[in-house]
């Protein structure tokens, strides 16, 4: 029995017949597609057995009662048959002793100028911790949708990162681009499971003084137009639309003023602007919001094809040097979700009722990546390619 949440590995079990060992026919399987029940809004996704590591039994050796418990405290230990029912698991010892240890972690929601991100780091291990034994550890941070500051069926995997020892530097993990307005888990899995740890972090951010709700660019010949809409603002001057071109500098092609009344408005607020653009690559635009003060925001990149550049959809740069890729869509107009896979079959990222027409992935680790793209509304999927090479 395997458990995923979201396409990543939470636990498993292996069980066993007589003899106490796996068929072949699993332990020498590369991978294995999981479909979804008929109804089910979950994605297939792959099994790479070869990666699963550490799971709560393997049981060697065979025998006619069909008991299995812990070997220390119920909670940390692999499992073993057992020969009473009296000793049945979970909650009885089996007669070992029991672990005790945690690990020392720090986590910290940023918010600062700079994408959003959870900065996280293992500084100690104590107890019956082993390095050895329990690292690596993956680190996981899940958007908590239901605040309750409990992992549960509801919460989305954000991204996950490894940490291969206590010495190892800590690491960041962004969260702009899944609900970046929301409280997270950050998820501590040992490789025993024996000392895994959840940590709810609330979020803390100051919100920005313009509450953009929505910012959309789509081509049209020559033309790109730009609409956004803010759901309030608050010492709003206004705002630069800026345009960049393949690998060049952003540049400012225009300035809206805000529509509220001395910058200040509680009520939604729609915008637009035309760009005429011919440029055969593709362009990226963003939003610099400016206050009556003269501090300014930036917003999310949008993407648009260059004019007659054909392609369902554009993944650049590919390869990618920084860990950085932008995917660009064909129709703004169709709702899709979207599935980052790493080389090994793991889902990485999922993005869920996706509407604009591109997408940003940060933080890449070098290596080979597959992006699903699922059409919600006709099933139709395509697979895209991506290598990334850091430098």
């Amino acid at each position: 029995t395997l458990l995923f949440q979201n396409g990543a590995f939470i636990n498993g079990f292996w069980g066993g017949g007589p003899t106490g060992t796996l068929p072949v026919g699993i332990t020498g399987m590369n991978d294995l597609t999981v479909t979804p029940l008929p109804g089910s809004c979950a994605l297939p996704f792959l099994i790479d057995f070869s990666t699963l590591g550490a799971v709560e039994f393997h049981n060697p050796s065979g025998g006619s009662d069909n008991g299995y418990a812990r070997t220390s405290d119920g909670k940390c230990g692999s499992w073993t048959k057992t020969s009473s029912s009296v000793n049945h698991t979970p909650k009885i010892t089996n007669g070992a002793a029991g672990s005790t240890g945690s690990l020392t972690t720090a986590q910290v929601y940023n918010c600062g100028s700079v994408p959003r991100h959870i900065s996280f780091d293992i500084t100690a291990i104590s107890g019956d911790v082993i390095e050895a034994d329990d690292f690596p550890v993956d680190v996981q941070v899940y958007n908590d949708i239901n605040f309750n500051a409990t992992l549960d069926g509801g919460d989305i995997l954000i991204n996950f990162k490894s940490l291969a020892t206590v010495a190892a530097i800590g690491d960041t993990i962004h969260v702009e681009g899944s609900n970046g307005n929301a409280d997270v888990l950050v998820v501590y899995k040992t490789k025993r499971g024996c000392f895994d740890k959840i940590i709810p972090l609330a979020y803390t951010c100051n919100p920005l003084p313009v509450n953009l709700k929505a910012f959309t660019a789509a081509r049209s010949r020559t033309n790109v137009l730009l609409k956004w809409e803010t759901a309030m603002e608050e010492n709003n001057r206004g705002f630069y639309v800026q345009r960049k071109i393949g690998n060049g500098a952003w540049v400012s092609v225009g300035f809206v003023s805000s529509k509220a009344l001395n910058g200040n408005s509680t009520s939604p607020l729609s915008y637009e602007l035309t760009d005429i653009n011919a440029a055969k690559g593709i362009s990226q635009y963003r939003l610099r919001q400016l206050d009556i003060d003269g501090k300014s925001a930036y917003s999310a990149i949008r993407s648009v094809r260059g004019e007659g550049q054909k392609g369902k959809t554009i993944i650049f740069p590919n390869p990618s040097n920084d860990g950085k890729v932008n995917v660009v869509f064909e129709d703004v107009n169709v709702v899709r979700d979207v599935t980052l896979i790493d080389m090994n079959g793991r889902t990485v990222k999922q993005w869920r009722g996706v509407t604009g027409n591109n997408i940003q992935i940060e933080n890449l680790n070098s290596g080979f990546y597959s992006v699903r793209i699922v059409n919600n509304e006709t099933g139709e999927q395509v697979v895209e390619k991506i290598v990334v090479n850091k430098r």
